[in-house]
């Protein structure tokens, strides 16, 4: 809830959990806070990890449970087979769409988060923690970002898209150039063998991905 600039240098790893609870979620709700439904969802994921491990503990399982904890999932999608739907589809793929496609004088949308997961990395590690038997907590983290930041990385990397990506001013300082936190994704390089995708890199494969959907703003 504090201000990106605020949390500069601030390091977050898995022993750190969402601090709100449900009594601030209702109370965020019957105050009208824009954030409510934000906190709503935030707070509903931490419920139900907190339920799995206290089950797993409660019946003495045998199996082993790891939850793998992404902040904004990122990167080029498999569910288009053409533009049809894609600015107004999940929160990732419009907002992808909006920051880095809809054209030069588009509106880019505000940042909520400054911490992003490549979506192929994520699949990494569910799928490594299932076959490696992990045991708890793994937070999968690419980077931080912010949108404005994702249009400035767009440009540099296609200049030749100058119509479709928006603009944004180069003096312009976005929230990650403001400052902000960061997470430590230690555990999940050394347990699962999680290697980090490059902000530019998922720029880029999400712009080919775009041009050959033919979902370019000209």
């Amino acid at each position: 809830m504090k201000p990106f600039a605020e949390q500069k240098g601030r390091v977050y790893t898995e022993d750190d959990w969402l601090p709100q609870t449900e009594e601030d979620c209702e109370k965020a709700e019957k105050d009208e806070n824009p954030m409510a439904a934000s906190l709503w969802y935030c707070a509903s994921k931490k419920y139900a990890e907190i339920a799995a491990f206290e089950t797993q503990k409660r019946v003495g399982a045998k199996y082993t449970l790891a939850a793998i904890n992404p902040p904004m999932i990122l990167g080029p999608s498999i569910h288009y087979a053409d533009a049809k739907g894609i600015e107004s589809s999940d929160v990732s793929t419009s907002s992808l769409y909006a920051a880095l496609a809809a054209g030069k004088d588009a509106k880019i949308p505000d940042t909520a988060f400054t911490a992003w997961a490549d979506v192929r990395n994520v699949a990494f590690g569910l799928f490594a923690a299932t076959t490696k038997g992990a045991q708890g907590r793994y937070s999968i983290y690419d980077g931080d970002f912010d949108w404005e930041l994702l249009a400035k990385d767009a440009r540099k990397a296609r200049p030749d898209l100058e119509a479709s990506i928006p603009h944004v001013a180069d003096d312009k300082k976005t929230p990650v150039e403001q400052g902000t936190y960061t997470i430590d994704a230690k555990k999940a390089e050394k347990d699962l063998g999680f290697k980090k995708v490059s902000r530019e890199t998922m720029v880029k494969d999400v712009l080919a991905q775009f041009e050959v959907l033919g979902a370019l703003k000209k």
